[in-house]
C-alpha cells in the first residue's frame, strides 16, 4: 500500500492532479492523505474535498479545505473554500477566501467568483470593477465578457449590456449565453420616445417641460390668431387621453383648457 501511496505522491507532483483525478477514488485519497509525507499531505487535502465536493459532501470537503490551507495556504484551496462559501450563502467569508487566494494569483475564474459574490450582496460597483478587470486582462478569452454583461445586466444598463455580448459574439460566434443576454436586454430596453409633457420619457421616467415649451400667446384678436393660440394646447390635451388610453402613467401637470391663457 505504501509503494501504491508513493506512486501517486510522485504522480501529482509532476502532472496537474485534474488530469489524474478522475483515476484516483475517495478511499486512495484518504489513504493518500494518512500516510504521505507532511510535505504533500495540502495537496491530497484539497483534492480528496474536491471529491467530496463532487459527492455533495460539502462539510468534508470544507474540513480538508481549511486543514489544507493551515499546511500551506495555496490559492487553490482558498478558491474552493470560497466556492462552498458562495453557494451557502455565506457572501463575506467567500469574498475574504478570494481575496487571499487573488493575493497569491490572478486568474479569470478568482476574479469572475469574486464578481459574482459581490453581485449577489448588490455591490455593483466592485462587481462591476472585477468583471472589466477581467475583459482587460484576458481581452480575447472566449468567455471574457461574461460576467460584466451579468453584472450592466444586473444594474439595468441594458445598453452597455448588448455592447458587450456584441464584443463576447465576436470572439466567439457559438456563445449561447452572450446571445441569450442580448436578446434579454434588448427585450428590457426602452426604446426612444417622442417626448411632450406627462409622457414617458426613454428612461421610462417623466419629463416635465418649463416655461419654454409654453406657446406664446399672439398679440392680434383675429379667429386665425384664436386658434393659432390654443392649438398647441389641444394637441397635448389629445396626447394625454391617448397615453391614458395606452395605460402609461402621466405627469400630475395640468390639463390645458382655452381658458388657460386668457
Amino acid at each position: 500500500m505504501k509503494k501504491i501511496i508513493i506512486f501517486w505522491v510522485l504522480l501529482i507532483s509532476f502532472f496537474p492532479l485534474n488530469i489524474i483525478s478522475q483515476e484516483i477514488s475517495l478511499e486512495e485519497y484518504t489513504n493518500a492523505v494518512a500516510l504521505s509525507p507532511e510535505t504533500y499531505r495540502y495537496k491530497f487535502l484539497l483534492y480528496r474535498g474536491k471529491a467530496y465536493v463532487q459527492e455533495g459532501k460539502t462539510n468534508s470537503a470544507l474540513s480538508d479545505f481549511s486543514e489544507s490551507i493551515l499546511l500551506k495556504p495555496t490559492p487553490e484551496a482558498y478558491m474552493e473554500r470560497g466556492k462552498i462559501y458562495l453557494d451557502n450563502g455565506r457572501f463575506d467569508a467567500a469574498i475574504q477566501d478570494l481575496n487571499k487566494a487573488l493575493q497569491l494569483r490572478t486568474t479569470l475564474e478568482l476574479h469572475s467568483l469574486r464578481s459574482k459574490t459581490y453581485l449577489s450582496k448588490k455591490m455593483f460597483t466592485q462587481a462591476l470593477h472585477d468583471a472589466s478587470e477581467i475583459v482587460d486582462l484576458y481581452p480575447r478569452h472566449p468567455k471574457a465578457y461574461d460576467m460584466r454583461i451579468s453584472v450592466y445586466y444586473e444594474m439595468e444598463e441594458y445598453d452597455k449590456a448588448v455592447i458587450d455580448c456584441d464584443s463576447a459574439l465576436k470572439i466567439n460566434p457559438k456563445n449561447n449565453f452572450a446571445r441569450r443576454m442580448k436578446h434579454l436586454s434588448l427585450e428590457n430596453r426602452i426604446p426612444p420616445k417622442i417626448v411632450l409633457h406627462g409622457v414617458l420619457s426613454p428612461a421610462g421616467k417623466i419629463k416635465h417641460y418649463g416655461s419654454s415649451s409654453t406657446p406664446k400667446r399672439k398679440s392680434s384678436g383675429s379667429g386665425t390668431a384664436y386658434r393659432e393660440k390654443y392649438k398647441v394646447p389641444e394637441k397635448i390635451n389629445r396626447l394625454k387621453k391617448a397615453a391614458l388610453g395606452s395605460g402609461h402613467h402621466l405627469s400630475p401637470g395640468p390639463v390645458f383648457s382655452p381658458n388657460t391663457y386668457r
